[in-house]
């Protein structure tokens, strides 16, 4: 190639290096963005994408947590057009697919989804790690999946997880199409033909330089070489030139294929996106509306122009400001793009629901817009879904409210609730009249019981005649089926529904739907809502909700009738807990309901209540003469009588037979009560005409006032019963009140025979033995068993205490058995000690007029078979009453069969002293004590004493004399002819454990061993008394100053009474020189000294038990002393007869 040549080549170097560089950074770029920019912007985008479209539907689900499948579908369906959504779920707790929407819903997600919930995203925006949000792109499947844990919907719960996958491909084939779109190449033309000018203004430079270069070698050659030809590179240069526009013109129609390919994908994106696009020229406000554009309004292409008018002139009036201030904030560059929803009305006249998207694209030096583009996507589907949902969840949450309501309603609120309801669901509904009929009884008729009617609809149905079942045959056989009525224009109705159609018409209806209405398992009635002005179609949501409304009143109305009749029952229930089923009177358990109220009355008042307890006499006999018929219809006549003659204020009650309880209130004084109460007794025995026969009965009341009668109720009714009955005591037919002060000294006794049963059960009660001797022989017989009381409170009781309180009651033959079983338990202790001594027991009358007394006995000896015969007596009260004295006689001769002997106890005391003594075969006969102590100062006590022992002698019976309280006693016993003796002159009763030791230590007084046969002078008699006086004197004083004594003498000197006396006068007189009389001195002034020790101890509040104890004992040797002297005296008389 010559030199000229490649100069010629040469000139189009800088345009072949600009085209170079061109083409290089074309390839860079595009390389660029396939690798990175594109994928990392789709990626971006639809993570945004997706985590909107999550967090949108949570918020929705939250609000419908347990809503539908059907209504969750809806749900989801709102986000189902988003581009490029593959796959939109709601899964459950447990993985499974609830609902999913999306075109690739029906294949179901990827198989790569369950990793989600646990490995998070792996690439993609960045989240934060504590969001339930999880991104997870898989780039060679070109999907990206994500999810969201939704709230649990109850504690403890997992609530699922919505679930989605977005196709990045398709993402990135549209960013692509926008790449290469003619307004994604502008920046590289524009740049491109810049260089491509500023080169190709080079070459004709570069030509020019070249050719000036060229001149001067030139010139320089024909110098040297004059015959040298001109070169031809002018058709070279032109060549190249043409080559290269060829060059540009074959690219040019390559990027136009190219631009024209990239529309007609983007109008194709735009086509399946289904959204119209528009250019708006805002300098002359023309706009280009795509042919998609005018298809969303129904419109064929040539129908709407380029003008701007075409656009807003078809808005909706309240759509336009919000619009226009969207497209302002724009404008003004406050939003990077301009996005709002309104109403345009289609070709139809409908008006239709878009959203608008665009963003200015070239604008002024100033910043005004000059271009803008955007999309239209119809949204009326979505609205209308909207819609829908809205309303659904209302209908649903004003079911949710009326279904509380209903179940929170009170039996006697069910009417005025489901007024309420009523109304709020035909407004919800926009229905004009809504009713609920109810089913007669006979299952024949119709009646409205609620109605409510819109604002200008007036009210036909309540009040109105029923509507007979028989003229809506085929209305009546659809809800007997369960089935709904459903008519959405009356006009329409089939030939079959002919006689229904003539009822609805006649009652004005155009369009009706009803729902059953059952009241347990059987059809009540039904449901209705009603159109009366034009025809109207029923949405299934609607007619759901119509029969969820009629489950629920059908619910209440069954919870009502159940709680009627609970009211019902409960009430038949109390008529026949609470009253007297014959005559309709209070029974008891209301009478002390009324007695609660009544008492509190009159204590708040000040008023005394009258409890009166009234019985009918001879009511029992008229009942078993005529019968119990004429019986129960006295007992109404009388309750009748009662209620007439008492106050409204007062309360007749019926306990059962003829016992009859008044309470009577306001009373100041029993007189004022007497004066209602005579009355009320006159009129209850006037006659009674029952069974055309005239009949009589009287009453008898006892009355108690409360609070004068302090008590409880049942304690005032037991006191009106014993008034009562004291009434019937004294003739009947009359009132007498309760005598509180009486009932006291009842109750204090009723008290005292628990405390001894609960002695005798708790084993508080102890045997003390007193010795029985045989003076003549002197050797000690036998013992007395004496019961004393071991209180735990008062020490030890004689049995005077408590014994007597047992008279006539069950507990005294329990203390008699107690006794026996006691004594032969020690019985058979003294035999195995070697201690032969026999044993007497006293036992009630009561006990031995028992029928098994002899069989009883006769099982406890059986259970001591070492006891000796002879060694148990048993000493019968004489002093108590023996009704059959042929039985009492045969029980003494069983038991002498058993071995076992009886005494007549306290011989002269009795009912009939001769009678028992004659007829009752008793071995022994016991002188009662009060006769024997008195006996050496009464002549008259010494009398009775030897005729008992001299009538005892006449029978063949042997006698003891109780009583023998000195020696003394005991030597006149001896003159009279009585052997035995028991008294504290021979011992004073001892436990157990001391009488062995007392019967081996005993020494007989040396009095019993003279001869009683001396004279008996006054002097002798005084002498002998002296012991049984101070014995006297020294008890006395212990029951003054002792433990318990309520009263005390004067002085010392005054306790001792005729001891003092005799020892200060007669005995010093007489016996004064003789030196047992004045060794008894000093004894007689130890037990004085002893007694004012023990008498000051009382009074300072000191513990007197031990010094009572050194009084008796200084008392035992001054006793001594005494018997000393009286030996000395008696015996010195025995030796001068």
């Amino acid at each position: 190639m010559t030199p000229a040549g490649n100069n010629g080549h040469n000139g189009w170097a800088p345009v072949l290096w600009v085209l170079l560089t061109l083409a290089l950074s074309v390839a860079a770029d595009l390389i660029l963005l396939e690798r990175v920019g594109i994928p990392q912007r789709v990626l971006e985008a639809q993570s945004r994408a997706a985590e909107q479209i999550l967090s949108r539907q949570a918020a929705a689900l939250d609000e419908l947590a347990g809503a539908r499948p059907g209504l969750l579908r809806a749900v989801l369906s709102l986000d189902a057009g988003q581009p490029f959504l593959r796959v939109l779920a709601l899964e459950d707790p447990d993985g499974r697919i609830l609902t999913a929407v999306g075109p690739g819903a029906d294949a179901g997600p990827s198989a790569a989804r369950e990793p989600l919930s646990a490995a998070g995203a792996t690439g993609g925006a960045a989240l934060d790690p504590g969001t339930r949000l999880s991104l997870q792109p898989d780039q060679r499947g070109g999907l990206l999946r994500a999810s969201l844990a939704l709230a649990p919907a109850a504690p403890g719960r997992s609530g699922g997880r919505l679930y989605l996958e977005l196709d990045l491909r398709a993402a990135e084939q549209a960013a692509w199409a926008e790449r290469l779109a003619p307004a994604g190449w502008l920046p590289w033309v524009y740049g491109g033909g810049l260089a491509l000018a500023l080169s190709l203004l080079s070459v004709p430079y570069g030509r020019y330089r070249r050719h000036a270069r060229k001149q001067r070698d030139d010139a320089a050659l024909s110098a040297v070489e004059p015959d040298a030809a001109p070169p031809a590179d002018g058709r070279s240069e032109l060549t190249d030139l043409s080559a290269l526009v060829n060059q540009l013109g074959q690219h040019c129609a390559t990027q136009e294929v190219a631009r024209q390919d990239a529309e007609a994908r983007w109008e194709a994106a735009l086509s399946v996106a289904g959204e119209g696009l528009w250019d708006w020229d805002l300098t002359t406000d023309r706009v280009f509306y795509s042919p998609r554009w005018k298809a969303q309004l129904g419109e064929p292409p040539e129908a709407i122009g380029d003008a701007l008018d075409e656009w807003t002139s078809r808005m909706h009036p309240d759509d336009l400001d919000a619009c226009r201030s969207a497209f302002a904030r724009h404008q003004a560059g406050v939003v990077p793009g301009f996005e709002c929803e309104f109403r345009l009305r289609a070709k139809d006249d409908a008006w239709r629901w878009f959203q608008c998207r665009g963003r200015i694209t070239r604008r002024d030096p100033e910043g005004r817009g000059l271009r803008m583009i955007g999309t239209q996507a119809d949204l009326t589907e979505r609205k209308e879904a909207e819609r829908t949902l809205t309303y659904l969840v209302g209908l649903e949450t004003m079911l949710a409210e009326t279904s509380r309501t209903l179940l929170a309603a009170q039996p006697e609120a069910v009417d005025q609730v489901l007024d309420r309801v009523l109304g709020a669901l035909a407004r919800r509904l926009e229905v004009e009249r809504a009713c609920l009929y109810a089913l007669s009884a006979d299952g024949q008729g119709l009646t409205a019981t609620h109605e409510w009617c819109a604002v200008d609809i007036p009210e036909q149905r309540l009040g109105a005649d029923a509507v007979a079942v028989s003229a809506l045959p085929r209305w009546m056989e659809t809800l007997r089926h369960g089935e709904e009525v459903q008519i959405d224009d009356l006009d329409h109705l089939p030939e079959a529904w002919g006689q229904d159609r003539q009822v609805l018409a006649a009652q004005g209806v155009c369009a009706i739907v009803a729902v059953p209405l059952r009241v347990g398992a059987g059809l009540a009635g039904c449901v209705v809502a009603e159109m009366t002005r034009a025809p109207r179609g029923w949405r299934e949501g609607e007619v759901r909700a119509l029969r969820l409304l009629g489950d629920l009143i059908g619910a209440a109305l069954e919870r009502r009738g159940f709680a009627q009749s609970l009211v019902e029952s409960r009430q038949r229930v109390e008529q026949a807990a609470l009253f007297d089923p014959l005559t309709g009177l209070p029974n008891r358990v209301l009478l002390a309901e009324r007695m609660r109220t009544a008492m509190g009355a009159a204590m708040a008042g000040g008023t005394e209540l009258a409890v009166c307890s009234l019985d009918l006499d001879g009511f029992k006999s008229l009942n078993e003469a005529h019968g119990q018929e004429v019986g129960d219809l006295i007992l109404q006549a009388v309750a009748a009588r009662l209620r007439q003659q008492v106050r409204e204020s007062d309360s007749v009650a019926r306990l059962g037979g003829d016992e009859f309880v008044l309470l009577l209130g306001g009373f100041e004084d029993p007189q004022a009560c007497a004066r209602v109460l005579d009355p009320l007794i006159a009129a209850l025995g006037q006659p009674y005409q029952v069974a055309d026969q005239e009949l009589r009965v009287t009453a008898s009341a006892g009355v108690t006032l409360y609070p004068h009668d302090a008590a409880d109720a049942d304690t005032l009714l037991r006191h009106a019963d014993h008034a009562m009955y004291r009434a019937k005591q004294r003739g009947r037919n009359r009132c007498l009140f309760f005598n509180p002060s009486r009932d006291r000294r009842a109750r204090a006794r009723h008290s005292q025979l628990e405390q001894i049963g609960a002695a005798i059960d708790g084993d508080e009660l102890v045997l003390y033995y007193q010795p029985q001797v045989d003076m003549r022989r002197r050797r000690v017989t036998g013992a007395e068993g004496l019961v004393r009381w071991q209180h735990p409170q008062r020490g030890l009781l004689p049995p005077a205490a408590f014994i007597p309180l047992l008279a006539g009651t069950a507990l005294q033959q329990r203390l008699d058995w107690w006794v026996v079983e006691r004594g032969l338990c020690q019985l058979t202790q003294w035999r195995e000690a070697g201690l032969d001594l026999s044993l007497s027991l006293n036992i009630s009358a009561r006990s031995v007029q028992c029928e098994s007394f002899v069989h009883d006995l006769g099982e406890r000896l059986a259970r001591h078979p070492g006891l000796a015969p002879d060694s148990l007596s048993l000493e019968i009260l004489e002093s108590e009453a023996l009704v059959d004295l042929e039985a009492v006689a045969r029980v003494i001769e069983h038991c002498a069969g058993l071995g076992v002997s009886f005494a007549l106890d306290d011989f002269g005391t009795g009912y009939s002293s001769l009678t028992y003594f004659r007829r009752l075969p008793a071995q022994v006969l016991k002188i009662d004590r009060t006769f024997v102590r008195d006996m050496l100062r009464s002549p008259d006590d010494r009398n009775i004493v030897e005729g008992v022992v001299g009538l005892a002698r006449a029978f063949r019976r042997e006698v003891i004399a109780e009583g023998v309280e000195s020696a003394a006693h005991g030597l006149m016993l001896l003159r009279m002819g009585c052997d035995q003796a028991q008294g504290y002159g021979v011992a004073e009763p001892m436990p157990a454990a001391l009488l062995p030791q007392w019967v081996a230590g005993y020494r007989f007084p040396p009095l019993w061993r003279l001869s009683p046969d001396f004279a008996w002078s006054g002097a002798t008699l005084d002498l002998l008394s002296a012991e049984s006086e101070y014995r006297d004197w020294v008890a006395r004083l212990i029951r003054a100053v002792g433990p318990g004594a309520k009263t005390r003498p004067a002085t010392l000197e005054g306790a001792r009474g005729g001891f003092a006396h005799w020892y200060e006068g007669e005995g010093r007189r007489l016996y004064g020189a003789r030196d047992d009389f004045r060794r008894l001195e000093p004894l007689h002034r130890a037990v004085s000294e002893r007694g004012l020790a023990l008498w000051a101890a009382r009074d300072q509040g000191e513990p007197t038990a031990g010094r009572i104890a050194d009084l008796v004992a200084a008392r035992d040797l001054c006793i001594i002393g005494l018997q000393a002297l009286q030996e000395g005296v008696l015996g010195q008389a025995d030796a001068a007869g």
